[in-house]
């Protein structure tokens, strides 16, 4: 019985002894990084801490677009960025609240030409761009529907097809003169852009109906490439200068919304569903989320029966808490505590 008694006593000193060394890591003050140092570009790197701040250091372009073949490559960055494995379960847009880019950054492209490098971030509010950026590539911050403002750097040249698709807080923006060009749908579903200002009277706007938000006005210089797209899809149209500049027409009202919710997004094993309310008179709008359900394997071939992703399914439905709780060391001890306790009541208690 004493042997029993000094082994519990020593078990309990570990788990106290752990505890400390948890306190004192969180005492410091040192910021915990969900992942250090991953790969994100051919010279870039990028750094996600607990507290939501998305760090990328190094220079160039952003993404793999630049790399001649990924075929038959091992190395996940070849196919989507590490914060947002499309082919793993490992996933981090969500927790991803700010962006910081490093000046000797270029360029930011997309993964394996499909994947923009910021897609799906859900909960990102604020990007700091870096000044030296040229372009904004196709689907750079596709879906980010929470980023409410974005200052576009004098150098940047060109703004993808869809890099700002679904951006549902944006409110205002300003394309500054250097811009070139302007993809398609590159402010689509943006649902409360009130206003987008264009800079370059010859930008090359992609002469889509969906470019802007129907109900977005545009500010521009008259004679414009802006105001031909606006004549030609009938839409309101600002001169910039001129005495209407500035000057806003809306009337004060109460807001009116239909009845049914508009479904933007299904709600998937590994991705929450958003569903919306437009104003009848403006741009305002509710949003209802509905939480992702996690992987489903009633196959028990660890794969997921939806999406094919190889997991192992746990026995609580709600993986990514139960991949949070492995992180703690405390998880681990606790586990072994309970195995030996579940031992020695059986040894002692049932026999």
């Amino acid at each position: 019985m004493k042997k029993i008694k000094r082994f519990l006593s020593f078990i309990i000193s570990v788990i106290l002894f752990c505890i400390n060394i948890t306190t004192t890591a969180n005492a410091s003050g040192e910021r915990i990084a969900l992942f250090e140092n991953e790969k994100c570009g051919t010279n870039a790197y990028a750094t996600l801490y607990k507290d939501g701040e998305l760090v990328i250091v190094g220079s160039g372009i952003l993404g793999n677009n630049e790399l001649d073949n990924t075929d038959g490559c091992d190395d996940p960055w070849n196919y989507s960025p590490p914060w947002n494995y499309y082919y793993s379960s490992n996933k981090y847009v969500k927790d991803i609240k700010k962006i910081v880019i490093s000046e000797n950054v270029t360029e930011i492209g997309a993964f394996d030409n499909i994947i923009g490098v910021f897609c799906d971030c859900i909960n990102l509010e604020e990007v700091v761009l870096p000044q030296n950026l040229e372009k904004i590539g196709e689907y750079a911050f596709y879906n980010c529907y929470r980023l409410k403002n974005i200052d576009i750097p004098e150098t940047v040249t060109s703004i993808g097809e869809y890099a700002f698709f679904g951006c549902g807080y944006l409110e205002e923006i300003t394309i500054p003169t250097e811009v070139d060009a302007i993809g398609k749908d590159a402010f689509g579903d943006c649902i409360r852009l009130s206003k987008i200002v264009i800079e370059n009277p010859d930008c090359e706007i992609e002469w889509s109906k969906t470019t802007f938000p129907e109900k977005t006005i545009l500010y521009g210089y008259a004679g414009s490439s802006l105001e031909e797209y606006a004549n030609y899809w009938m839409r309101d149209f600002v001169e910039i200068g001129s005495e209407d500049e500035g000057i806003n027409n809306e009337k004060p009202h109460t807001h009116t919304f239909p009845d049914d919710w508009l479904v933007v997004y299904n709600t998937t094993c590994s991705r929450d569903g958003l569903s919306i309310k437009i104003c009848n008179d403006c741009n305002a709008f509710e949003i209802q989320t509905t939480p992702y359900y996690g992987h489903i394997d009633n196959n028990n071939d660890n794969k997921c029966d939806e999406c094919l992703v190889v997991v192992n399914i746990a026995t609580d439905s709600n993986i990514s808490e139960n991949i949070e709780n492995q992180k703690n060391p405390l998880y681990f001890i606790s586990s072994f505590f309970d195995k030996i306790f579940n031992f020695f009541r059986n040894l002692f208690v049932f026999k």
